[in-house]
């Protein structure tokens, strides 16, 4: 299954890039479009970012290399991890499942935002 998908840039404005199915080749219900292990980040709340502030810099004695100390400046969280955007999960759990493999380029089509075009419902399923 993985030979009859490629990846090209995403017909949805903005969406980087993302999977489709060689020219001529459709799927049908049901059919396997890719193997998705996944890893499993138990605490979606470990994605979270904050602010931070250097505390202090200081050498370590068994390494050359400068070791710097950060501290959380407040609990407001200023964004998510990156890696958030590849994985999926529900709102009444903490866990987040995410693609180990090339599965991340399969837009879900979130209806969460506008993303223009035909996008209108997931046309793939985990």
């Amino acid at each position: 299954c993985i030979d009859n998908r490629e990846s090209r840039r995403s017909t949805l404005h903005q969406a980087g890039r993302g999977a489709f199915m060689r020219r001529g080749r459709y799927s049908s219900k049901g059919e396997v479009i890719v193997p998705a292990p996944t890893l499993q980040l138990m605490d979606k709340a470990a994605m979270n970012m904050y602010e931070l502030r250097r505390v202090r810099d200081h050498e370590v004695e068994t390494d050359a290399d400068e070791t710097v100390e950060w501290e959380r400046v407040s609990d407001d969280i200023i964004g998510k991890q990156l890696l958030v955007n590849y994985c999926v999960g529900h709102h009444e759990s903490p866990m987040l499942l995410c693609p180990g493999t090339s599965a991340i380029l399969i837009n879900h089509c979130s209806d969460r935002h506008d993303w223009g075009g035909s996008c209108i419902a997931p046309n793939a399923e985990l």
